[in-house]
């Protein structure tokens, strides 16, 4: 594995697309290794350091870890508001809380509950907070909206519209 060549792909390589060999190398790479055990491990390691954060210190676990965490879950449950309820797992009653921060005008999520897709998106400007949602058949969800705006409403399975003076 020492030409460039063997470093990229096109996403169709391999039994599943989560397979790729693709990916960007920034600094000269004098010694590289790939190793992958099983479906969905692997341990990558350039010039003799892991790429990848390890289950445990001595890397007798899993070696693929995200690094530094999941930003994909502050956008989905903060920015877009789509939470579980402690009370119901698995989606079965879903909290919908948007937080907007800074100057962000709109947002757009959604998730794949076991009891179908979640969907939420807002947009703002200076006066008006516009909410879309849609929740998956035979759920509910308690929708709650940012800001000093306290209140809470109940909604079952649909899409549904709102909107509140900012």
């Amino acid at each position: 594995m020492t030409s460039g060549s063997e470093w990229t792909g096109n996403g169709k390589s391999g039994p599943a697309p989560y397979l790729r060999r693709e990916f960007a190398i920034t600094k000269p790479v004098k010694r590289a290794r790939l190793f992958a055990p099983g479906l969905g491990y692997v341990d990558i390691r350039l010039n003799g350091r892991s790429v990848a954060l390890w289950e445990d210190w001595k890397g007798e676990s899993s070696l693929n870890h995200i690094m530094f965490g999941d930003v994909s879950n502050w956008f989905i449950q903060w920015l877009g508001g789509i939470g579980l309820d402690p009370k119901s797992p698995g989606f079965k009653h879903i909290l919908i809380h948007p937080q907007p921060v800074g100057d962000l005008t709109w947002v757009k999520s959604s998730h794949v509950s076991p009891y179908g897709t979640i969907t939420s998106a807002w947009k703002r400007n200076d006066n008006e907070f516009k909410l879309s949602i849609s929740i998956p058949p035979n759920c509910t969800a308690a929708v709650m909206f940012p800001g000093k705006h306290s209140a809470q409403m109940d909604v079952g399975s649909g899409p549904h519209e709102f909107s509140i003076q900012m």
